[in-house]
């Protein structure tokens, strides 16, 4: 008897990130050995990971100004919580579509109305998209709901655990893929993808290795 596909045509995706190292970044010095003009720690990292929507966003939920993160050791934590948990996010969106190169600035996550979140995967980088369709709070901007952008909508699951958080995705398996096609071709596109991650952390001192932490789930081949 020939092996049964899959019955149905979905993707999985997961991830998981150190939400140490997420604190260690964003309390990292910003007066030793830099020029008074160079942006926080904090403000860096939410510039690879967030869309400007997801940016502006954060900053109001968690109130910053200036990304000056304080010494708050209750709110240091929450914040790389957050962010730890984002940064797994968008890692198993990209690992999911496997059908298509897809970067931090192509995902957007928001919530359902009962809490639960998902992605919206763009069919463009982010910045592509003119001011009247991007979503945000100014009046030329498109609306909140993201309704005038393209994108593939895919649910995700987030959850923190100890000193990780991770994050689980479905998404629709639109690749259709034929008898001819093998399983080095979806390992070439999601290591193409994972070497872009890389560039994300740039100046940061932290690789998007590092942000992984050393779980024994790393180690298998992405």
């Amino acid at each position: 008897m020939p092996i049964r596909p899959f019955p149905a045509g979905l993707t999985v995706g997961v991830d998981l990130c150190s939400i140490d190292r997420c604190r260690q970044i964003i309390t990292k010095s910003t007066e030793t050995g830099r020029a008074p003009h160079r942006k926080s720690p904090l403000y860096r990292l939410c510039q690879r990971i967030f869309t400007p929507y997801e940016h502006t966003k954060f900053c109001a939920t968690y109130n910053l100004k200036q990304h000056q993160i304080g010494t708050d050791e209750g709110f240091i934590d929450r914040v790389s919580h957050f962010l730890a948990g984002r940064f797994a996010a968008k890692e198993a969106v990209i690992k999911a579509v496997t059908w298509r190169k897809v970067s931090f600035d192509m995902i957007i996550i928001k919530y359902h109305a009962r809490g639960h979140p998902y992605a919206i995967v763009l069919d463009k980088p982010y910045g592509d998209y003119p001011s009247t369709v991007r979503p945000g709070p100014g009046p030329d901007d498109g609306p909140d709901d993201c309704s005038r952008m393209d994108g593939q909508h895919v649910q995700l699951s987030i959850s923190h655990d100890g000193a990780y958080a991770t994050a689980v995705c479905l998404a629709p398996d639109t690749t259709e893929l034929s008898e001819e096609s093998t399983d080095s071709d979806v390992h070439d596109r999601l290591g193409q993808n994972n070497e872009d991650d890389d560039g994300l952390f740039e100046g940061l001192g932290v690789s998007s290795k590092d942000m992984d932490g050393e779980h024994e789930d790393n180690k298998t081949p992405r």
